[in-house]
């Protein structure tokens, strides 16, 4: 999806950046809109910008780099489960 919007975004002539810190996914954020970071919608979005090597441009309540460090420890956790 990110990857399709980064393409539409170059083609329209728009900033992915800036149209990607208008959206938020996430079901807890703060009074402050920053979003949680731990909810199944903040870690599915903050691996796949991983994937895609940028940084979500949204804010979050907590650091981004320890944010990302938790995140690809649980999807490790994860695909080691699997197997």
């Amino acid at each position: 999806i990110l990857q399709d919007a980064q393409i539409n975004c170059n083609k329209l002539g728009l900033d992915f950046t800036t149209v990607l810190s208008n959206t938020n996914t996430c079901y807890n954020p703060n009074k402050e809109g920053e979003s949680c970071g731990k909810c199944g919608s903040c870690q599915e979005r903050l691996l796949a910008f991983n994937t895609l090597g940028i940084k979500d441009p949204v804010p979050y309540s907590t650091s981004y780099e320890e944010l990302i460090k938790n995140v690809l420890e649980s999807e490790k956790n994860f695909q080691n489960s699997k197997k």
